[in-house]
């Protein structure tokens, strides 16, 4: 990856005690949560699907929905932050994965 997103990657948790630091700071909200092949997980004002995970080239196939529309982030590596806009709530997403254990 090449460049920086305005400095977002050093907002960026890598592990738990990293995001318990940035949640001090207190000027986003930050959410910690587990995500199944399949599963749908509500996370703040959207919903998380894991489609497919690749731990080998650690990538991921994501889909986020927020009012009523869903949309594909595919191949996207861990760490990586992707960013998405709710146009109801207008309220910006930043959002980046981390392994918690290996995909089988």
């Amino acid at each position: 990856m090449q460049g920086d997103l305005n400095g977002h990657s050093s907002l960026i948790a890598r592990n738990h005690d990293e995001l318990e630091t940035l949640k001090h700071k207190g000027d986003r909200t930050y959410y910690e949560f587990t995500l199944a092949k399949g599963q749908k997980k509500p996370v703040g004002t959207v919903s998380l699907t894991l489609k497919n995970a690749n731990s080998k080239k650690n990538t991921f196939n994501l889909e986020v929905t927020s009012d009523d529309k869903t949309v594909s982030k595919n191949n996207k590596g861990l760490y990586e932050p992707l960013s998405s806009i709710a146009a109801k709530s207008r309220c910006s997403l930043k959002l980046s994965l981390t392994p918690s254990q290996r995909i089988r």
